[in-house]
């Protein structure tokens, strides 16, 4: 199995967070649509998946180069980030709007790996 460096963990990680930011931008034109999927909305799915995986790569990198606290921070800081792309989902005019259920399916991504972590 590859054992990757932490830099590596870094750099996935920051190029989930930019992926996260365009789909979070881009007009609502240009993001897929999923008929098929009936009432079941598939980008939960999506945004627990990414912000999860950010949060991992994020807390791969830092386990053994900082502390408790400052994970706990990065982990705040991808909340904040989500909230913020909500709002600005909503003072754009593209055709996005705010949507709490992104919020709380955000959290739920990185409060699944925080618990994840805190379990080992």
């Amino acid at each position: 199995m590859l054992f990757w460096r932490p830099k590596y963990y870094l750099i996935l990680a920051w190029f989930l967070v930019a992926t996260i930011v365009i789909l979070s931008l881009l007009p609502s034109s240009e993001m897929p649509q999923l008929h098929w999927w009936g009432s079941i909305q598939p980008d939960k799915i999506g945004h627990i998946l990414f912000y999860s995986a950010s949060a991992w790569c994020f807390k791969k990198y830092s386990q053994h180069q900082t502390s408790f606290f400052r994970i706990s921070y990065i982990y705040l800081a991808l909340i904040f980030m989500g909230i913020a792309l909500e709002c600005l989902q909503k003072l754009m005019v593209l055709g996005r709007q705010f949507d709490l259920f992104d919020v709380i399916a955000n959290c739920i991504g990185v409060i699944l790996v925080k618990l994840a972590s805190s379990t080992k």
